[in-house]
């Protein structure tokens, strides 16, 4: 008999994992909803072409355009569908295009030789359209004669007039292909998406554009960034409405307050100036011109004496104004007189009251200051007139506005 030990027949005294007790099942539990497929939504074709050509969420922003407009895409085209394409191109873009000269190109001057006489005006035949050599066909490599002129490109022609010439013809239009690989066409597809990227085709943008057109026109238009620039170029005073209004008014209250005497004790106005006056009336319809010589100058008030003309007449003659006294000629009393004035305004109402033909009534009520012209002989003695004759080679010096501006300046 075998000595190896005989197993137990004894029960194990593990339990058996408890049995899990059948769950009723409910005859009320909800059904579960069959899935529906989604259904896409119409997209409107004015919309979907809207967003191409004008959103930056466009898919043309991320496209070569190359691929899209060249000359292939538009061989696809029926002959109809070409013109009505073409009629949107330049000429340059066809091959009847010769490229020619503007007139104002310097080779199609012609120069006279430097040992031809000058013709008087008199013998001066002006050109007519036909005979100028401007209106010519250059002789110029870049463009010769044809021998018969070239039929119009499509877009010399129109949208409309395009579409029916090339309808019912099975040529297509001679759009050169060439145009579609030039730089110049290649730059300008390159702005349409940088302006389509930017938002700058958008209906918002367009409404900010002429918002900001009409403000400036009508002169309503504030930019804020000139605020900043300003503040930032002129020192960290804080620009207030107030502020520059009191400066205006400042400066308003100096210019008021400024007389001609002012400038005469500052060397603006000097003896023997000639200060030349001339100013329209719309409602006479007339100018009045006259001119004013400085006799002399008050040394205490500055008060300035000054000799005009009374009555209708042209600006003084040169003997009247002539510094030099052998050449002056005497006048009478009834052609000029002497006044003493203080102001600008003394002095323009001293010349119409002289000449008599604007009453006081129909005088307006303007800026005297911007009507007068100061002229002063040079330092280095009488000079060409330029044409000036009844100034005695005087110089201008600029107007009494502008001197008066000078004069504020320097205090």
């Amino acid at each position: 008999m075998s000595d190896a030990p005989r197993r137990s027949s004894r029960a194990s005294v593990r339990t058996a994992a408890p049995t899990p007790a059948p769950v009723a099942s409910s005859s009320r539990q909800t059904p579960r909803p069959a899935r529906t497929k989604a259904v896409k939504k119409a997209i409107d074709p004015d919309e979907q072409l809207r967003i191409l050509l004008h959103e930056p969420t466009s898919a043309l922003v991320g496209l070569d355009l190359s691929d899209i407009i060249n000359a292939t895409t538009l061989a696809s085209f029926s002959p109809a569908t070409q013109a009505r394409l073409a009629a949107l191109l330049p000429p340059s873009a066809f091959k009847s295009f010769i490229p020619t000269l503007g007139n104002s190109h310097p080779s199609l001057r012609q120069e006279p030789p430097p040992d031809a006489p000058v013709p008087d005006d008199s013998d001066v035949e002006m050109p007519t359209a036909a005979s100028s050599p401007l209106t010519q066909p250059p002789s110029s490599p870049l463009s010769p004669p044809p021998s018969s002129p070239p039929a119009p490109a499509p877009s010399q022609l129109g949208p409309e007039a395009s579409a029916e010439s090339w309808q019912f013809e099975d040529t297509p239009p001679d759009v050169d292909p060439a145009f579609f690989t030039s730089p110049h066409f290649l730059s300008a597809m390159r702005t349409f998406q940088d302006h389509l990227y930017t938002g700058w085709l958008t209906a918002e943008h367009d409404a900010v554009v002429r918002e900001y057109s009409e403000g400036v026109q009508a002169g309503t238009m504030h930019a804020p960034w000139k605020d900043v620039v300003w503040e930032s170029e002129h020192g960290a005073d804080e620009y207030t409405p107030e502020k520059e209004e009191q400066k205006a008014g400042d400066g308003l209250g100096k210019r008021v307050e400024c007389k001609l005497s002012d400038l005469a004790r500052a060397g603006f106005l000097k003896v023997d100036d000639l200060i030349a006056y001339k100013r329209r009336f719309m409602a006479l319809s007339s100018t009045i011109e006259s001119d004013v010589l400085i006799i002399s100058i008050d040394p205490k008030s500055y008060s300035m004496d000054v000799r005009i003309l009374t009555g209708p007449a042209a600006p003084l003659a040169s003997s009247f104004v002539d510094p030099d006294p052998d050449k002056s000629v005497s006048i009478g009393a009834s052609d000029n007189s002497e006044v003493t004035v203080l102001t600008a305004a003394q002095l323009e109402t001293a010349i119409l009251d002289g000449d008599g033909r604007v009453p006081r009534l129909s005088r307006p009520n303007g800026n005297a200051w911007k009507v007068f012209t100061v002229w002063r002989l040079p330092e280095t003695g009488i000079e060409d007139d330029n044409g000036q004759g009844h100034r005695s080679g005087r110089v201008i010096q600029g107007t009494l506005f502008y001197l008066r501006s000078c004069y504020l300046s320097d205090q």
